[in-house]
């Protein structure tokens, strides 16, 4: 079901809003396969999509917010296994934990300059998730965000990034690019662990930590750029 905006009374009418409008709590029609909030009243002025929103939503497939959404949060779009159309608005500055964790039908997404932090498995097993565009004013990328991308095979990470999370691209399979950002401070555990196509990796100066088994797996990995001291390279490989 496309929902146009012959809805607008109905979402209105329901509990599917918070009482001043801009919050969408909960999504009941589990048949809604496509949702264009700029073509419903009701919804274009919406600036937070709740908790577990659209969670399990199994036939959803397109998704296109206005310009007034500034938080996707926790879990909103967790399995929503069909999803493959997302349009994130420039207005978006946080995408919570889990928010489009299995969404397995995705296989490309741009994440809008707005946007400073990306919550923990974020895009978590998107196994189709092949293009990742990532917005240059981000500063947090949680734990896992996109583990099991298998599909992923290359990525650039923000300037403004410090940290590279635990398990953060552990087992993107298919990844061999990596450009890691000038001012990076830390690479956590596991953080590329299994990315068995990565070939070559730049360790910025920056860098002052490298936790364990941060390139274990990496089985085609033989050259490192490192431009540090030889004590922190010792801690480069598994």
């Amino acid at each position: 079901e496309i929902i146009t905006s012959d809805w607008s009374s109905d979402v209105c009418s329901s509990d599917l809003l918070s009482d001043d409008g801009r919050v969408l709590l909960q999504w009941t029609n589990s048949q809604t396969t496509e949702i264009d909030f700029n073509a419903v009243d009701a919804l274009k002025f919406v600036t937070e999509i709740g908790e577990d929103a659209f969670n399990l939503h199994e036939n959803l497939t397109k998704i296109v917010f206005s310009e007034n959404l500034t938080k996707i949060g926790n879990s909103a779009f967790n399995g929503c296994t069909k999803l493959n159309t997302v349009t994130l608005p420039n207005s978006l500055q946080t995408i919570g934990n889990r928010a489009f964790r299995r969404c397995y039908g995705l296989n490309s997404i741009t994440i809008p300059a707005g946007v400073t932090s990306i919550g923990d498995s974020a895009f978590f097993q998107c196994n189709n998730l092949k293009n990742i565009s990532l917005g240059n004013n981000i500063t947090h990328i949680g734990l896992m965000a996109f583990y099991g991308n298998t599909s992923l095979e290359n990525i650039v990470l923000p300037d403004n990034l410090n940290d590279v999370d635990s398990s953060t691209f552990e087992d993107c399979s298919s990844l061999n690019r990596v450009v890691l950002p000038k001012n990076l401070k830390r690479i956590s555990a596991k953080a590329f662990k299994g990315c068995s196509n990565l070939t070559t990796i730049t360790i910025p100066a920056s860098v002052e930590e490298i936790f364990f088994e941060t390139f274990t797996n990496c089985t085609k990995l033989q050259k490192r750029s490192e431009e540090h001291t030889s004590e922190l390279q010792s801690l480069v490989i598994i």
